[in-house]
Order: structure tokens, then sequence, then C-alpha cells
């Protein structure tokens, strides 16, 4: 079994949404706005490293 990252712009949509809870929380909930920021972060990084690397996440073992 082997994981292939089919469509990088699937997590875009979740990262800009996260980005609206940072902008909405960070006056009254710092932490979460700073966990929002990290998370979408990892969001933007995940689909960049999906968009320019086109090999398998997990390599299937080889058949004897």
């Amino acid at each position: 079994m082997s994981f292939f990252v089919k469509n990088w712009v699937y997590p875009l949509p979740i990262a800009w949404g996260l980005v609206a809870v940072m902008v909405a929380e960070q006056a009254d909930c710092p932490i979460i706005a700073g966990l929002a920021a990290a998370s979408a972060l990892i969001l933007l990084a995940m689909a960049v490293w999906g968009g320019t690397h086109r090999t398998p996440l997990l390599t299937q073992p080889r058949q004897q």
C-alpha cells in the first residue's frame, strides 16, 4: 500500500479558515490564535511539499 498526494490544493481552504480563526481570536485568546497560525503554516508546508514531490509517502515493501 502506498500513499500519494493526489491533489495539493485540498489543504489550502482549511489553512485559509485557520487564518480566519487566528485573526478572529488574536485579541481574546492568543493561545488559540497561535495554534491556528501554526496549524495553517503546517498545512501550507504540506501543500507545497505535495505540489513539488510526486514520490510515495510510504513505500511498498519489495515482493520476492
